[in-house]
């Protein structure tokens, strides 16, 4: 009659007896259930613990009470209680075991859901962040659950009184809270607040309090149940919303561009003002679709098609079009809207603005033109113009003229570097000056760098590199222009070997020149000798010293009477007086005979100082020698003595101490003479009265200077830029070399020669600066 499953077996767990209940809820016959065949409605997953639990009954002589599923006729699994006590013979030895089982499925599916339950409230309570808490009336002893110690920062089970727990509320909410829990002990009133508190480590946060009461049969209140939960997050969420939407109405408010935003259709529905105010549209004009209408008619197709393609893909919404402004005119905006997008995917609603663009527009058409411009002059310029990225040196851009060069097509070079292009040596060596170009910051000058070019062999180019830096400083581009100067290298050589022979001939003319100045002065030395000794040929044919033979004669034929003859004869009186008057002539003309002759000595001492100079000036070019300069200037001007004594031109001279100087002196006194005689004859075509030349020595911080200045006939403006220009001269039988040559000289010295006139009429200064150190060595 039992409700449960009775069982009997043996100490080996042979069963040897079940119920009726046994063999309907299984369906097992007892011959069935017998011995071991107990085990086969044991659910699989439970036999193992069942026979652990049995081994440890027996071993231990203790009570059998596992807890299994069974399964019944249907094939149906519930749960059991098998509880099974020994029966002991008098020596306490184990002969029988007596059980039951008995059905538990209902309390134990009963006892999970409240687990399940209990398990999901404290799950929900630790991720919301809300705990419970109970308050008995009138013993005032108050429960908390263990979210609450939690949010209150309280030690684990010690609840403490309603008072110290009042006390953590701030002042501005305790007694509204005090009054609100009061009300619900006296009247049952619920309520639900939401306070700031302060937890037990001192922490300022919010929570939201409520509570109800709980009755007795008798209607009296027993106690209050509440839940205590956390929103501080919440209320930071707010604060901040409050502060979004300020700032949102602050953007609205102040910006110059157009803030919307639209639900997820895109048709509005609410005021938007700043559309609005640059529009000109009211919200009845641009209601729903409306605002389509204040787009230019030519971009209103696109725009519904990105809106369409932006909705459909929750993405962002971009395009650029024109919109007609309040004054009718159309500006190019630039539109962005960004969806906002629910947990489920599906789109809430769209926030954007419109940005006007319309000058960035005109600066970026500006920018076309004047891009495809460049593009065009750098593509047709006659020089090479290239462009390299900085990491790999790969070109970017070369134009016309650089592909001409080398002999590449277009679609050769785009992309390439230059082992691509060149041969390993060339490559390695370009590479290395370009990367040296880009970790400087300046332009670098490589004056000549031969290259094997594909179609042309090896060629010379003139390269100017340049790296092109970002908005950081670092090297982003290599500009490069190159122009091929093998030609050009040519015809310079060329140039220098006939401007070598054009100087030699310089040189040469103006060693002709000297050479013609010192003849002309020596000629003038000559005949001065000449006009001496042809006077003294003429005193001596005139001679009265011819006449004393006459007088000797008489004087030998009247020897015997000497005497009377002298004294009687009319001859012989006049004999004495005409001696005296012979001898004074005689010592006269002795006198002035001695005279020619000093004089014609020092004529001839003269032609030998000058040929000694320019024998001293002949000497082999590069030879240097310490140089008096004022030493010098005397030494040219002897050289011109009488070009300035026949033009009647007074010389001053004005020779400062300097100290001496290192250059090849031939060369200077070479200059010297040329500037001497041209300032003799510029003064003598003056036409003045009085010529005047001064001569001038002086220093000049690192450099002598040797000045010629005359009063002669000046200089045009128009020809001192040109008076050193080779074959240039105002003279009807010049040839222009003396100047150009005397210029050249003094830089081959490491000098200048330099020249100044106010003008015609007004004089000349020519000034030859020459270094203190030896320009070779210096």
């Amino acid at each position: 009659s039992m409700p449960q499953f009775v069982w009997k077996c043996r100490p080996d767990g042979a069963c040897v007896y079940f119920n009726q209940r046994w063999v309907d809820y299984t369906g097992l016959s007892l011959e069935e259930s017998f011995g071991s065949g107990w085990i086969i409605p044991f659910h699989p997953d439970d036999r193992q613990r069942a026979a652990a639990a049995w081994k440890n009954a027996v071993e231990n002589g203790a009570t059998y009470d596992p807890e299994c599923r069974l399964r019944d006729r249907h094939g149906n699994y519930r749960w059991f209680l098998i509880r099974g006590v020994p029966q002991r013979d008098e020596a306490g030895a184990i002969v029988w075991w007596f059980g039951t089982c008995t059905d538990i499925d209902d309390q134990k599916r009963t006892a999970e859901e409240l687990r399940e339950k209990d398990a999901l409230i404290r799950i929900a309570g630790r991720i919301t962040r809300t705990g419970g808490w109970v308050l008995e009336v009138p013993s005032e002893r108050l429960f908390w659950s263990d979210e609450v110690f939690d949010i209150l920062e309280f030690p684990p089970g010690s609840v403490p009184p309603v008072a110290k727990a009042l006390a953590l509320y701030t002042d501005r909410w305790r007694d509204q809270t005090i009054a609100a829990l009061n009300a619900c002990i006296r009247e049952g009133t619920a309520f639900d607040l939401e306070v700031e508190i302060l937890t037990a480590q001192g922490r300022q946060t919010w929570v939201r309090v409520c509570g109800e009461a709980e009755r007795r049969p008798d209607g009296s209140i027993s106690r209050v149940r509440g839940a205590f939960q956390d929103i501080s997050e919440r209320k930071q969420a707010e604060v901040e919303t409050r502060l979004n939407a300020q700032r949102y109405r602050t953007l609205v408010e102040a910006t110059t561009a157009i803030v919307w935003d639209t639900p997820p259709s895109g048709e509005l529905e609410t005021e938007q003002p700043s559309w609005a105010a640059f529009t000109g549209q009211s919200f009845e004009e641009y209601r729903g679709w409306g605002w389509l209408n204040a787009i230019h008619p030519d971009d209103q197709a696109e725009t519904g098609r990105v809106w369409t393609a932006a909705v459909e893909s929750r993405g962002i919404y971009a395009v650029e079009h024109r919109l007609r402004f309040h004054d009718q005119t159309y500006h190019d905006m630039l539109v962005r809207g960004v969806a906002i997008v629910g947990e489920d995917g599906a789109i809430l609603q769209w926030i954007g603005i419109h940005t006007d663009i319309t000058e960035r527009k005109q600066k970026e058409e500006e920018l076309r033109r004047t891009q495809a411009f460049l593009n065009l002059v750098v593509e047709n310029l006659p020089i090479g113009v290239f462009i390299k990225e900085a990491r790999e040196l790969r070109v970017v851009l070369w134009n016309k003229a650089i592909r001409e060069l080398f002999g590449w097509p277009a679609e050769d070079l785009i992309g390439k570097n230059e082992y691509d292009l060149l041969p390993k040596a060339d490559a390695d060596s370009i590479t290395a000056k370009d990367r040296e170009v880009l970790s400087g910051s300046g332009l670098v000058d490589i004056a000549e760098e031969v290259i094997h070019t594909r179609h042309r062999g090896e060629r010379i180019f003139h390269t100017k590199k340049l790296p092109v830096l970002d908005d950081k400083g670092r090297a982003a581009y290599l500009l490069g222009i190159t122009e091929d100067i093998t030609e050009r290298k040519q015809v310079e050589i060329e140039l220098e070997v006939t401007h070598r022979k054009l100087l030699d001939a310089s040189r040469q003319a103006g060693m002709a020149e000297v050479a013609t100045s010192v003849l002309h002065n020596v000629g003038n030395v000559l005949n001065s000798v000449n006009v001496a000794s042809n006077c003294m040929a003429d005193r001596l044919r005139k001679s009265k010293a011819s006449n004393l033979s006459k007088v000797v004669a008489m004087l030998r034929e009247h020897e015997e009477d000497l005497g009377t003859y002298l004294k009687t004869d009319p001859k012989g009186k006049q004999i004495p007086g005409y001696l005296i008057q012979l001898a004074d002539y005689l010592v006269e003309e002795q006198s002035n005979t001695l005279k020619e002759l000093a004089q014609l000595q020092k004529n001839i001492e003269h032609i030998k100082d000058i040929v000694m100079m320019q024998q001293s000036g002949a000497k082999l070019t590069g030879l240097t020698e310490a140089i008096n300069a004022s030493q010098m200037m005397e030494d040219a001007l002897k050289m011109n003595v009488s070009s300035v004594a026949n033009h009647d031109i007074q010389v001053s001279k004005v020779f400062d101490d300097v100290p001496s100087f290192i250059s090849e002196k031939h060369k200077v006194l070479q200059i010297l003479v040329n500037l001497i005689r041209n300032a003799s004859q510029a003064c003598d075509e003056s036409g003045h009265g009085e010529k005047r030349l001064t001569l001038r020595v002086y220093q000049a911080e690192d450099r002598v200077c040797l000045s010629v200045s005359d009063n002669g006939i000046g200089i045009p403006p128009e020809n001192l830029i040109r008076i050193f220009t080779h074959g240039f001269t105002t003279k009807k039988d010049g040839h222009g070399f003396g100047l150009h040559n005397a210029a050249l000289t003094a830089k081959q010295l490491g000098g200048e020669l330099v020249v100044h006139s106010d003008g015609p009429g007004k004089g000349s200064n020519f000034t030859l600066e020459l270094p203190l150190a030896d320009p070779v060595t210096q």
